[in-house]
């Protein structure tokens, strides 16, 4: 397993850190700046990839969450452009520092093989803290070899002062 992590502190206390990890031919692309950002990335099989060399999954902001589970063969998360005019791959940004809601969410759950979440946007903003926030939950699944296929295209939700956004997607 390759691992790489660069991390840059700048006078304005603001942390960039850029995470490549590689493993039975898995890869995992990601960056990650400002207050409070958690990833767990956990890819089985052979040949899965979240984010790309190009286009890293991206958390900045304050509270964001990702979770990717990958199992099986040839899945993929944040490889591909944005239909929605939004950033290519994943991207979750928020400039709410007090939100107790929690900012952004992203959980995607694919268990099989041939799966793919092409892109997800979302962007939390504006000065209402006590509402809820943008989450996605993307779960696809299938029992055999080819019998996965499962495609998210392209999501993008913004939230600014008023209620938050929810997406929930499953998928046989």
């Amino acid at each position: 397993m390759n691992f790489v992590k660069i991390a840059l502190v700048g006078g304005t206390a603001l942390t960039l850190s850029m995470t490549m990890a590689m493993a039975d031919d898995n890869n995992t692309f990601l960056t990650q700046s400002g207050t409070d950002n958690s990833a767990l990335i956990t890819q089985s099989g052979s040949y899965n990839n979240a984010g790309t060399d190009a286009n890293p999954m991206s958390q900045s902001g304050y509270i964001n969450k990702l979770t990717v589970l990958q199992s099986g063969k040839f899945n993929a998360v944040g490889t591909s452009a944005n239909a929605n005019g939004g950033p290519a791959g994943i991207s979750q940004t928020s400039n709410r520092s007090t939100d107790t809601a929690g900012a952004n969410q992203l959980e995607i759950i694919q268990s099989s093989s041939f799966n793919e979440v092409g892109a997800v946007d979302q962007v939390s903003s504006g000065t209402n803290t006590s509402l809820g926030s943008n989450s996605v939950k993307i779960t696809q699944e299938s029992d055999g070899f080819l019998s996965g296929a499962n495609r998210v295209g392209s999501v993008s939700q913004a939230r600014g002062s008023s209620s938050g956004n929810e997406l929930t997607v499953t998928q046989g």
